[in-house]
């Protein structure tokens, strides 16, 4: 029907209580194998993402320290 191509479906208030779908045997198994490659990568994220961080707030820091240096330098972080 023409109007169920233009209208978007409405879902129920209670459709985001609802469940994740449930993994295959066969995926489940492949999780179970590779348990420690993925969370060496987990790990791995966490250490990127704790780098991220900590190198963000040094350029906070940074800036901070040109601009009571040079007050007039605020054009250069813009």
């Amino acid at each position: 029907m023409i109007l169920d191509e233009f209208s978007q479906e409405k879902e129920s208030m209670l459709a985001s209580l609802a469940g994740k779908p449930l993994i295959g045997r066969k995926q489940e198994q492949e999780v179970i194998e590779n348990q420690e490659e993925i969370l060496k990568a987990a790990r791995e994220i966490l250490e990127y993402r704790k780098r991220l961080t900590e190198n963000s707030a040094a350029v906070i820091k940074i800036e901070q320290q040109e601009l009571r240096w040079h007050p007039g330098s605020l054009w250069i972080f813009q």
